[in-house]
């Protein structure tokens, strides 16, 4: 397994004009310094000299779940079901109803041409690839211009969680005062991030950031966009979605009782 290195610039300024009808946001940046998280000969990368004065210690690289040999061993039918199949309009939601209704994705969210790349809810507050779960429905396609999502994964090595000063980076984003969204990075350690683990092996370490991002609760990004008031307008049932949520995540073992090698 080749290990990767994250080239990441912490004294970085940029500004995030309002969002559109696509995943990518246009930004204003000074500096970036990586296009995207190089995957070269090692996973760790000590922390610029602008951060450490605050946070001194060694970033560590996340991964998805297959790059490190693992996967969501779901079954297909997990007995949740869209109970809108014989709705008027269901083609809106689904072009069929058969399990299963969820999917499983890896997505990256990088910072290229000026503008920030990413797909699902809090992806932009993440740095590098993650693992996402989705609930299969064609309108979350349909949304204003993110993908509403049920889980937002990133792994890491072992070795790398129990490094000294090891430390995981994330973006912030604040408000300007013009209405505009900056991007600011900072890290955390893993005692820091603790709370967000759902899986643990000699090998591996994995963490569900979903609740660290600044996404909406689930029924928000539900009803977010025209799609979502036209779905509300036309009466169409969406708790299916919320119930998946609460199976994958709220139940015991939550998604960390799903990982499993490939």
């Amino acid at each position: 397994m080749k290990k990767r290195m994250i080239l990441i610039s912490i004294g970085m300024s940029m500004c995030l004009c309002s969002c559109g009808t696509s995943p990518a946001r246009n930004i204003e940046a000074e500096t970036f310094a990586s296009e995207n998280m190089a995957r070269e000969t090692s996973s760790t990368e000590s922390v610029p000299d602008e951060e450490s004065s605050q946070n001194p210690g060694t970033v560590i690289s996340p991964y998805s779940l297959s790059e490190l040999g693992y996967r969501l061993e779901i079954p297909e039918d997990i007995g949740i079901y869209d109970p809108n199949q014989s709705h008027a309009d269901a083609d809106l939601i689904h072009s069929y109803f058969e399990p299963p209704l969820y999917y499983v994705q890896e997505e990256e969210t990088t910072f290229q041409y000026g503008t920030y790349l990413f797909a699902s809810y809090g992806g932009d507050n993440l740095v590098g690839i993650y693992t996402v779960l989705h609930p299969q429905c064609m309108y979350t396609a349909a949304n204003a211009d993110t993908m509403v999502c049920l889980s937002l994964m990133q792994a890491f090595l072992r070795s790398d969680v129990d490094m000294e000063n090891a430390r995981i980076v994330f973006l912030r984003t604040e408000k300007t005062a013009s209405g505009t969204v900056r991007y600011v990075p900072y890290t955390l350690s893993p005692d820091e991030v603790d709370a967000y683990k759902v899986y643990e092996d000699e090998e591996i370490v994995v963490y569900d950031f979903l609740g660290l991002t600044s996404a909406p609760p689930l029924d928000e990004q539900l009803e977010e966009g025209v799609q979502g008031e036209l779905l509300s307008q036309k009466g169409i049932d969406l708790s299916w979605i919320v119930d998946m949520r609460d199976y994958f995540i709220e139940s015991d073992g939550g998604i960390g009782r799903f990982l499993t090698k490939s």
